[in-house]
């Protein structure tokens, strides 16, 4: 079944049930609201908007089903539902003052979504799935969550030269992650709990406040910030855990916390306008802490480990505390 439509003030209402169907659906410069209801289908589907003024609302549930949505210089609000499908996802979203909900529950799945220079704000929430999800966002006024749970997961989010607010929550997932952020006025929020992880998170040349928390993971993290006005929280708790924390040419406040853990932690700080809280306790821990050519306050604690130090301060204008008990 072929649906084409030019040119037109057009509502559109297209139901498929229990079938096997091929379905291609186009829709060019029209004010259109569209409603597409696919159920218990061996499917494939293609839906194309381009220079509308729409409302689209997609559903899928219980299907074999391969859908490609694309929406092009639209003035556009999206809900893509899809349950319980053995799917490949494509949305693609360019140019677009949009607000997009992507949901997938229970899905063997893979998820591409592309979102470029648009004011978007954008949910995708991804459950109890074996999922691959590819996040971009370039160039946005940009709202994003981004929550996994539960998942067989490799995830990427990449977001360059945004405005941009970013919640990445992942849970008790076999999950690697990697979150890119670059020239950005940003706030980030990355919590990862009871995982098998595999992190890095990348800042450089932002506006930044970050949170970085990870417990209860056999985890192995790279922090790496550059060029920031920064402020950094990391804390690590009951982890079996590589840490590595590289901050240069910034100002900074970093706060280090890590607990019970079997940790190897590196803590690298050059040129900064410094004030640095580094605690350790009950760890069987290998510990270097760099400082060099900062105008810096340390404190570094560390209680009851079986501890190997290493503090190197170099060149600085210095007002150093040691506490060991």
């Amino acid at each position: 079944m072929l649906v084409c439509v030019y040119e037109n003030v057009l509502s559109t209402t297209q139901q498929q049930h229990n079938n096997n169907t091929t379905t291609t659906q186009q829709q060019h410069n029209n004010n259109t609201t569209t409603t597409q209801q696919q159920h218990n289908n061996n499917t494939t589907t293609t839906q194309q908007q381009h220079n509308n003024n729409t409302t689209t609302t997609q559903q899928q549930h219980n299907n074999n089903t391969t859908t490609t949505q694309q929406q092009h210089n639209n003035n556009t609000t999206t809900t893509q539902q899809q349950h319980n499908n053995n799917t490949t996802t494509t949305q693609q979203q360019h140019n677009n003052n949009t607000t997009t909900t992507q949901q997938q529950h229970n899905n063997n799945t893979t998820t591409t979504q592309q979102q470029h220079n648009n004011n978007t704000t954008t949910t995708q929430q991804q459950h109890n799935n074996n999922t691959t999800t590819t996040q971009q966002q370039h160039n946005n006024n940009t709202t994003t969550t981004q929550q996994q749970h539960n998942n067989n997961t490799t995830t990427t989010q990449q977001q360059h030269n945004n405005n941009t607010t970013t919640t990445q929550q992942q849970h008790n997932n076999n999950t690697t992650t990697t979150q890119q952020q670059h020239n950005n006025n940003t706030t980030t929020t990355q919590q990862q709990h009871n995982n098998n992880t595999t992190t890095t998170q990348q800042q450089h040349n932002n506006n930044t406040t970050t949170t970085q928390q990870q417990h209860n993971n056999n985890t192995t993290t790279t922090q790496q910030q550059h060029n920031n006005n920064t402020t950094t929280t990391q804390q690590q708790h009951n982890n079996n855990t590589t840490t590595t924390q590289q901050q240069h040419n910034n100002n900074t406040t970093t706060t280090q916390q890590q607990h019970n853990n079997n940790t190897t932690t590196t803590q690298q700080q050059h040129n900064n306008n410094t004030t640095t809280t580094q605690q350790q306790h009950n760890n069987n821990t290998t510990t270097t802490q760099q400082q060099h050519n900062n105008n810096t306050t340390t404190t570094q604690q560390q209680h009851n480990n079986n501890t190997t130090t290493t503090s190197s301060l170099v060149l600085y204008s210095q007002r150093n505390f040691k506490i060991f008990a």
